[in-house]
């Protein structure tokens, strides 16, 4: 089993860290677009992401919490935590308007296939990004 860093198991979920704490780690990580700007386009497509893998492994006959609980285990467990928290609310239509700055910038197709789905369902619109996995 593999041993973790001491200072690591002390350290909250992303998800549940503050706004800026978040902002900075994605900073350090090199996801900063454009100020917070950059954590909306990043938590967009996460969550899409996640959406998508979660279809993948739904329509393989996968149950949803293993296919949850192995995503959390790997590189995307930032994602999964933000996918799938709680008490948190960061709209959708939020999401999609960062992620449409992002394309406007840049061609970025990857993007652009974030923006569509974040923007396919309109009633999803003021709900909270963890809403795209559903």
């Amino acid at each position: 089993m593999r041993q973790q860093h001491p200072a690591r198991l002390r350290q909250p979920h992303p998800a549940r860290q503050p706004l800026e704490q978040r902002r900075t780690r994605l900073v350090l990580q090199g996801l900063d677009l454009a100020g917070d700007r950059g954590l909306g386009v990043a938590e967009g497509a996460g969550g899409a992401l996640i959406g998508e893998a979660l279809a993948l492994a739904g329509s393989l006959g996968l149950p949803r919490e293993l296919a949850l609980r192995t995503l959390a285990a790997g590189p995307l467990a930032g994602a999964v935590g933000r996918a799938t928290a709680t008490g948190v609310h960061f709209p959708v239509a939020l999401a999609a308007k960062d992620v449409a700055l992002a394309t406007a910038a840049a061609k970025l197709p990857v993007l652009e296939a974030v923006h569509t789905a974040l923007t396919a369902d309109p009633a999803l619109r003021d709900r909270d990004l963890a809403a795209v996995i559903r």
